[in-house]
């Protein structure tokens, strides 16, 4: 186990320092391309907004910034076809707000105000705040083209370049300045800083509700590693919720990593478990250990493929969501293995340890049913739900699956009288020297005297006494195993 602990620990690592996407963007643009995809925003019916600051050297011929709308994917029908850049330029007009030249005393579009700075070796336009107006939330795209960039006077320092060099920076909005929760975020992100505060706050009760059964099972000398595995599960998802809300209130976008983490952890925690470990048993067979491994591994390897594709391949101006690459349609088909390994694990521990069944009964149900969801909610938001709700859907299903599966486990894992789910009976200095296959063959003898008349619980955590048959605290429970422990 501690193996996949250090999976999950380099994984988180590694992507902490992941990049972060705002909506005010700014940077130097230099292609040797007449035609450029800069970047992407999905404006509010009402409130949307556009600024912006260009420069770019005199020398250089005309410079046009382009806004391309998603109206009956007429984007992706200039996008993906090889049109030249002046057919793509003649699409648009200026009238619409989707061409602005980008020169010395231009008038096609008022609020745009272009003039020669530093003594004349650049052109700096400033623009006022552009409105958008529409029936529902559309995405723009925003492109930076030169048709006449063959036709380019040398420029000392970059003789003989060809393409396009301008310096840009951009303000995109969907509310007042200052609106924190509105400002700077995309249509299809609105409302995903206000479900990671409140689930920040749900998950943060949680686990103080979880460490404090923690302090319990200590006391009693029943914290099992699959409980403090569980626990590791709730701080990543606290911490990915944490983090996410930062970056979104500096303008960012991702705090995935901590929550794939988090994913992780409770999949290797629900694996564990359907094999018994740490409730019937303290070690696991080789066969065991090499099906966890080999899905915690794959898993991990999904997770960071997806990051790294969408980081290093994925085309920005046509994937909305990660999951919409190879990589995240690989991880759904992982994730129903693991959803099927689990169900066949849990399910034979069910039918082999019947004194279990108040535990595996409804650990079976819900997190076969989680473990469906995950891949199922993915698949949903990438079919049906339109682009520019699919970001704040995710999020919300992400976040609702995640706390309802840790709330489950902390409700079957409460030590109370009244729990008769409670899974931990055998203490954590007893249980470690019990194997998988001592555990199956006690279980089995615990069946065969349970025929007499009633379930024998060899463990000693209580059993059926009816028609003769013995107590849970019968002789079998201080039997010894067959080595003679």
């Amino acid at each position: 186990m501690r193996f996949h602990l250090i999976i999950l620990a380099i994984y988180v690592s590694c992507f902490l320092m992941f990049r972060t996407e705002g909506k005010y963007i700014s940077g130097i643009l230099k292609s040797d391309s007449d035609w450029q995809f800069l970047t992407k925003f999905c404006f509010s019916p009402s409130s949307g907004s556009l600024q912006f600051n260009m420069k770019y050297p005199v020398p250089y011929l005309t410079q046009n910034m382009l806004l391309y709308w998603d109206k009956r994917n007429f984007w992706e029908s200039v996008y993906k076809t090889d049109l030249t850049c002046t057919e793509k330029e003649s699409k648009l007009t200026p009238s619409d707000l989707q061409l602005f030249r980008l020169r010395p005393g231009n008038n096609d579009i008022p609020g745009l105000d272009c003039k020669t700075v530093r003594n004349g070796s650049q052109l700096q336009c400033n623009s006022q705040k552009f409105s958008f107006n529409s029936a529902r939330p559309r995405w723009w795209y925003i492109v930076i083209s030169n048709c006449n960039t063959r036709n380019m006077i040398p420029i000392d320092g970059i003789d003989q370049f060809q393409g396009l060099l301008i310096e840009y920076e951009m303000w995109m909005r969907n509310g007042e300045i200052g609106n924190i929760f509105r400002e700077h975020f995309s249509a299809d992100e609105i409302y995903i800083l206000e479900f990671n505060i409140a689930f920040f706050v749900l998950q943060l009760v949680l686990l103080i509700l979880a460490a404090l059964v923690a302090v319990r099972l200590r006391r009693k000398q029943l914290l099992h590693r699959t409980y403090k595995l569980y626990l590791l599960s709730l701080s990543l998802t606290l911490l990915s919720t944490l983090f996410c809300c930062i970056t979104y209130l500096s303008y960012g976008s991702t705090a995935a990593a901590l929550q794939s983490g988090g994913t992780l952890a409770q999949q290797l925690l629900v694996l564990l478990l359907g094999l018994g470990y740490s409730v019937t048993c303290g070690r696991l067979p080789a066969w065991a250990t090499a099906l966890i491994s080999a899905l915690l591994t794959a898993l991990t390897a999904g997770y960071t493929a997806l990051f790294a594709v969408e980081a290093a391949s994925a085309d920005p101006g046509l994937v909305y969501w990660r999951w919409s690459s190879l990589p995240g349609y690989c991880l759904i088909g992982l994730q129903l293995a693991a959803c099927l390994a689990f169900a066949a694990c849990a399910g034979r521990t069910l039918a082999r340890h019947r004194a279990k069944r108040s535990f595996y009964g409804p650990l079976l149900a819900v997190y076969t049913v989680w473990q469906l969801c995950l891949p199922a909610g993915a698949a949903v938001c990438a079919a049906w739900v339109p682009a520019f709700m699919r970001a704040r859907v995710a999020s919300g299903i992400d976040l609702c699956l995640m706390f309802i599966a840790q709330l489950a486990f902390l409700l079957l894992a409460w030590p109370a009288i009244g729990n008769p789910c409670f899974p931990y009976d055998l203490k954590t200095s007893q249980i470690g020297s019990i194997t998988y296959e001592d555990a199956e063959e006690r279980a089995a003898v615990g069946r065969d005297l349970g025929g007499l008349g009633g379930d024998i619980d060899v463990h000693g955590g209580g059993g059926g006494g009816g028609g003769g048959g013995l107590g849970g605290m019968g002789k079998l429970a201080c039997d010894p195993l067959p080595d003679g422990r």
